[in-house]
């Protein structure tokens, strides 16, 4: 059984986790290949752009017919047009930035560019500014040669004509070339996040199917670790009644009496690793044996209360239980499965406390949100952050922790385990140097009748 809102399976959220990664990574990867193709391509296309423009203003400063028609020309009168789109134009200039003559009527506030004309000084210069409301890019350079100003009177006998150099300025409205980058701009972004959305589609279906085997190899391992568990406790059991044989009928003398009681220690221990193996595995592939029952709270902590304070005192640590008033509330759970559940975690805080520190089982009423909680705390080392849900993981101990704690190292994987298939949630919360609180969550239930 399984309610709303319970953990998945940790093999389950290990693949969900790998294939996120793999997503992300992919997306990652993606998009900045995306986003380097997308930039080079956005500025290559607008250098050429801006190249082909400067071609363009440089063939019209170049025509020497238009030139010529400046030099003996002036300035056409009217009231001016506007510029239309990559429109060019030239015009001839003072010194002072006084217009002399312009292949155009049309008149653009700050043309012609006095600051332009200073620059010119050194060579070339090229600048996009805006006059009035039309961007432009400006190019100008001087004249060669000087010329004769256009105020000067005709020279006399002997007479010296002053000269002054011009200065020619050819621009060409920016609003197309402009419109045209706004476009390919759009294009690249429309067509990168296309293509990202597609390897994301691609990749969510390709990680899918490539974690299929994956989940397949996981069942399978649970299976054999199922099965060679089971079949290991038939010879582990024969092998330590042989033993107890041999240590009844004293048929080992001397040294080898010791070497009998090893024998029975170490299949006591491994007969319990058999047995964890087989619940673990029993548990993740869900073939573990669930009768949920109502179950009165207060009645079953009680009863839980006195079995843990047994296995406190002969663990040697002190014991505490404490319980919120729960009369008539419920939980439906196997009550078997509870029971173990919680005197694993019970087991583990006196295990991992100092010799005669203090182990804490509490019942926390939280009806307002559907819920009781029961918290098991210990005074042990505490957990760093990172370690706090590979603990939950088969033989995973917390760096820094005692190695001989007599256990297998899968009780806390198969009380996770236990949770999972009954709809709990179990959690904990710890510090390093400040021990750990382990809450289980249990869904609230009718009153049992």
């Amino acid at each position: 059984m399984k309610r709303r809102g319970s953990p998945v399976d940790p093999a389950e959220a290990l693949l969900r986790r790998t294939r996120t990664r793999l997503a992300l990574l992919t997306l990652a990867t993606v998009t900045t290949l995306v986003v380097i193709v997308g930039v080079t391509t956005a500025v290559t296309a607008i250098t050429l752009m801006r190249e082909s423009v400067d071609r363009a203003l440089l063939l019209a400063a170049a025509d020497q017919l238009v030139l010529h028609q400046l030099l003996d020309g002036e300035s056409e009168g009217g009231s001016g047009s506007a510029l239309g789109e990559a429109d060019t134009f030239v015009m001839l200039a003072t010194a002072d930035g006084r217009l002399r003559s312009s292949t155009r009527n049309t008149k653009l506030s700050g043309l012609p560019d006095r600051a332009a004309i200073a620059a010119a000084e050194q060579g070339q210069d090229f600048r996009d500014s805006r006059y009035g409301s039309t961007d432009v890019r400006l190019l100008t350079m001087r004249v060669a040669g000087d010329v004769k100003s256009s105020d000067d009177s005709e020279a006399g006998d002997g007479g010296d004509a002053s000269s002054s150099p011009l200065y020619l300025q050819a621009g060409m409205n920016m609003a197309l070339q402009h419109r045209l980058e706004r476009q390919l701009l759009l294009a690249i972004v429309v067509i990168g996040a296309l293509g990202i959305l597609g390897a994301m589609i691609v990749t969510l279906v390709v990680t899918q199917r490539a974690l299929v085997p994956i989940r397949e190899a996981f069942a399978t391992e649970r299976r054999f670790v199922a099965a060679a568990s089971h079949e290991l406790q038939t010879p582990v059991a024969i092998i330590r009644a042989s033993a107890e044989i041999l240590e009844r009928e004293r048929l080992v003398a001397g040294d080898g009496a010791t070497l009998v009681d090893d024998i029975i220690g170490e299949t006591d221990r491994l007969g319990r690793l058999v047995s964890d193996l087989l619940a673990l595995a029993s548990a993740e592939a869900g073939a573990i044996s669930l009768h949920p029952e109502a179950i009165d709270l207060e009645t079953w902590f009680a009863d839980l209360a006195r079995r843990a304070a047994a296995i406190a005192e002969a663990g040697g640590a002190s014991f505490n239980a404490s319980q919120d008033h729960v009369s008539g509330l419920s939980v439906t759970a196997d009550r078997d499965r509870l029971d173990q559940l919680v005197l694993i975690l019970v087991d583990n805080a006196i295990k991992h406390s100092p010799p005669g520190g203090s182990v804490q089982l509490s019942l926390l009423d939280q009806r307002r949100s559907g819920t009781a909680i029961i918290q098991v705390s210990d005074e042990g080392p505490g957990i760093p952050a990172e370690e706090l849900e590979r603990i939950f993981e088969p033989f995973v101990r917390v760096p820094g922790t005692r190695r001989a704690t007599g256990g297998t190292g899968l009780g806390l994987a198969i009380a996770r385990q236990l949770a999972v298939r009954q709809g709990e949630e179990l959690t904990v919360a710890s510090s390093p140097g400040a021990g750990a609180i382990f809450s289980l969550s249990l869904p609230l239930g009718a009153s049992p009748s």
